[in-house]
């Protein structure tokens, strides 16, 4: 069993110069949903990472991000940055891979590759992952299972606490009952297989001295909503915002809906099932 960790592509994008020269800069461009979203978020602080560089503590920093937009030149910069860093692991990847097979091990080696968050490249005004959109906890997973041929992609709502639940089961060990998260074998040998399941997440904000300190977004996504609901830890759980967003096929929260009557119902459902998820 090896358990491998590679720390980018988080801050700082540094790559060697061949990855940058993969992408042309002229030929980058910026997010189509690059708007706040309308109604949404004013908790989550945008400049966690980005602010403890000099030149954007100086020239971007701001408490709240739908305050203050990155310039187009800077952005482009910043989006090149990233995809010659995600070029550079995927090229460390390979280097593992190929070694799996020097030492004919791929063969029956159970191969998974995953992120453990999401990262807003100026989708919704925000540079980052401190969110509970999409951006932030859409992730990456590839499962390789050497014994099966029906590899594909699966479009199910999968969380990363299915990992371990999944390796029990493809190695054959007994199931522990107490384990949070379900098995993902059975996509594994048939991806195209549909299933009714939900994703959820929690985030709680780490800014110190500030109203908000302590509070926690629990949030589930499904087809098609997301449903965030920010809680006071310190103030008996009560929620201090709500936001509901329709999604569509490009997956990114435009307009808080959880004002409008017509979706009450909805929200009263999805809240029940954040709390039956988090027991509380």
């Amino acid at each position: 069993f090896y358990a491998i960790g590679f720390r980018k592509p988080h801050l700082p994008f540094a790559a060697p110069e061949k990855f940058w020269e993969l992408y042309d800069k002229s030929e980058i461009k910026i997010s189509d949903y690059d708007i706040a979203p309308i109604g949404g978020d004013t908790i989550v602080y945008q400049w966690s990472e980005l602010a403890a560089y000099k030149y954007y503590a100086e020239n971007y920093f701001d408490t709240n991000y739908q305050n203050i937009r990155v310039e187009y030149e800077d952005a482009k910069d910043l989006i090149h940055g990233y995809l010659a860093s995600i070029s550079f692991i995927d090229s460390l990847v390979g280097r593992i891979v190929r070694k799996l097979k020097n030492l004919n091990l791929y063969k029956n080696t159970i191969i998974v590759l995953m992120g453990d968050h999401g990262l807003h490249l100026g989708d919704q005004q925000i540079w980052g992952k401190h969110s509970s959109y999409e951006k932030s906890t859409h992730t990456p997973l590839i499962i390789v299972d050497p014994s099966n041929p029906n590899s594909g992609q699966c479009m199910n709502f999968v969380e990363l606490l299915d990992i371990y639940p999944t390796l029990i089961d493809m190695n054959g060990i007994e199931e522990n009952p107490a384990l949070d998260g379900k098995s993902l074998a059975i996509f594994v040998k048939e991806p195209s297989l549909k299933s009714p399941r939900l994703a959820f997440s929690q985030y709680q904000t780490f800014q110190k001295d500030r109203s908000f300190s302590n509070y926690m977004a629990y949030a589930v996504y499904t087809k098609d909503f997301n449903y965030i609901e920010w809680q006071d830890l310190d103030n008996n759980r009560n929620v201090v915002q709500k936001e509901l967003y329709q999604m569509d096929k490009v997956r990114a929260e435009i307009t808080n809906l959880s004002e409008h009557p017509r979706y009450s119902m909805l929200q009263h459902a999805l809240s029940s099932k954040i709390k039956k998820n988090f027991n509380f």
